[in-house]
């Protein structure tokens, strides 16, 4: 064999070889099938919950709630059909591109009229399979770009990799695989914090006792109101205020900030009634006292 052919034979070897790593890497057919359903499945549980927050939120009686309802209720119709056309065809990228169109308007709601815990948890977990579907079908991620003002908290991304240690991500995702009971639970990195923490209360508390000694980071104590070591986890990774339940009767302390963005009291952490709330892109653990 002359070393022309030779060469030619191995880069074809090689190429070949990339081919084939760059398939095994993708999601198959019958997983993006899945995915999908799984969006359609929680858009369609979501809209109720998103619609009697909405009925109360500062947009109430005006003519942005009607909107607002549209919107989801567009949503979940587009998902159905992404899912549908896929399952027959193979093939969805329009149908891709209306479902993210749609999601980007809902999610720049939901984050600038500031609906309750609740439900900007369940969107969060829409909007990170949203993300996983976009990214099968080669999109850039549609929800990249973070919501709410450029600065230091638009540095900290929404991917939980991004905004805190790859160390301190892993450790999150660990505990939320250890704890939830979802088929295809949101502990991936690429999510964002908030989004796996609030999976990892949920598996804590369906656990109950016999939990995983971690779970009492992020649950109530079942003991005496202001008993030491409970601890709240919180992260405003997308630059937003967000609150985390936590009894606060006896008052809270900042024990540990996690990202690098600054968390003042007043300025970007506080407590009050409803808990403990995170502002600027401060991620933290906090000591209920």
């Amino acid at each position: 064999m002359t070393a022309t052919r030779f060469t030619s034979s191995l880069l074809g070897l090689l190429v070949m070889a990339g081919v084939y790593a760059n398939a095994q890497g993708r999601l198959s057919d019958k997983d993006i099938e899945n995915l999908m359903s799984n969006v359609k499945d929680d858009v369609k549980s979501f809209k109720p919950m998103f619609n009697s927050a909405i009925g109360k939120s500062s947009i109430r009686k005006t003519s942005r709630e009607k909107e607002a309802k549209n919107l989801v209720a567009s949503l979940e119709k587009k998902t159905e059909a992404m899912r549908d056309t896929f399952r027959r065809t193979k093939k969805a990228e329009g149908n891709v591109q209306d479902v993210v169109s749609t999601a980007q308007q809902i999610d720049n709601l939901i984050y600038s009229v500031q609906l309750n815990p609740q439900t900007t948890s369940q969107w969060e977990k829409i909007r990170g399979e949203i993300s996983q579907v976009s990214a099968a079908f080669g999109m850039r991620n549609p929800f990249s770009r973070g919501i709410g003002p450029a600065g230091p908290a638009a540095s900290n991304g929404l991917p939980c990799n991004q905004a805190v240690s790859a160390a301190e991500a892993s450790r999150l995702v660990e505990q939320c695989l250890a704890v939830s009971p979802g088929t295809h639970p949101p502990c991936n990195a690429q999510n964002s914090c908030q989004l796996i923490i609030d999976e990892i209360k949920r598996g804590c508390n369906l656990i109950g006792q016999g939990a995983p000694g971690f779970c009492s980071e992020y649950t109530r104590s079942t003991g005496a109101y202001g008993s030491s070591g409970r601890t709240v986890s919180c992260y405003s990774d997308d630059g937003n205020r967000r609150y985390c339940d936590a009894d606060t009767r006896n008052g809270v302390e900042l024990i540990r900030q996690r990202g690098t963005a600054r968390c003042e009291r007043g300025y970007s952490w506080d407590y009050d009634a409803r808990g403990v709330w995170v502002d600027h892109g401060c991620q933290a653990e906090f000591r209920l006292r």
